[in-house]
């Protein structure tokens, strides 16, 4: 038998399940719907990779004790989204309310505030350009990483989404692209291009990386402006409007 250790919410205290190791993916879902008393099938991740519902637990090295994650539900998302080459589920994740906005860490030396209130849908970024330094070393932290670029957020309309995924910024006429390290200002911006999705409407914020060159400048802090090559963006964040 695998103890498996489920945390269902963000911050919630995990459960405790135990399911076969030679059973598929689809029964541990079937067992933790049940135990968690959930109307929806959950999405689950083990260390970063979304477990299929056709694999055994034995195909992702679960033998003995494991601990798994919940994601949050894509499918209502998808149609807005690029295509499914260009995502990475297995970085998905909910940045509950119930976390404290004060969350602070640095991120390529800047400060950085997890969105707290959005579901994040990453990207598949990782070797795209090279090395990965510029996206830090997985997992919490409080401090910056050698050669780590900072985060910012890019609100925009749903429409544009994809084609920034797919073919990356485009400068504005003077040749820059607008981000920010607070994603509040992203809201007068993200409030054009609202789109409605399981009865709810929702705003959507590009997550990126950015390179502070000796060129880059402020428009006003805590705003950026750089040129569309030091502008990558990592993940794609949902928040519904009340």
């Amino acid at each position: 038998m695998v103890h498996i250790y489920f945390q269902s919410e963000p911050n919630s205290k995990p459960i405790l399940v135990k399911v076969r190791r030679d059973a598929k993916v689809q029964r541990l879902k079937q067992v933790l719907k049940t135990t968690t008393r959930s109307d929806t099938w959950p999405r689950i991740a083990f260390e970063r990779t979304e477990l299929e519902d056709h694999q055994t637990l034995s195909t992702y090295s679960l033998y003995h004790e494991a601990r798994l994650t919940r994601l949050p539900d894509s499918a209502q998302f998808l149609p807005f989204f690029p295509p499914a080459e260009y995502l990475e589920p297995g970085w998905d994740r909910e940045y509950a309310t119930c976390e404290a906005t004060q969350i602070v860490g640095l991120r390529g030396g800047h400060r950085y505030s997890r969105p707290t209130g959005w579901l994040r849908f990453g990207l598949k970024v990782k070797g795209k350009y090279g090395d990965d330094k510029w996206l830090g070393v997985p997992g919490p932290r409080n401090e910056s990483s050698e050669g780590e670029w900072i985060v910012t957020y890019h609100g925009t309309s749903y429409t544009s989404i994809a084609s920034i995924v797919q073919n990356g910024y485009r400068a504005s006429h003077d040749g820059w692209v607008w981000s920010t390290t607070d994603i509040s200002v992203t809201y007068s911006y993200s409030q054009k291009g609202l789109f409605f999705s399981g009865g709810r409407q929702w705003r959507v914020v590009l997550q990126n990386r950015v390179y502070l060159s000796p060129n880059a400048y402020y428009h006003y802090q805590p705003t950026p402006t750089v040129k569309p090559e030091h502008i990558r963006p990592y993940a794609i964040l949902v928040q519904p409007v009340y």
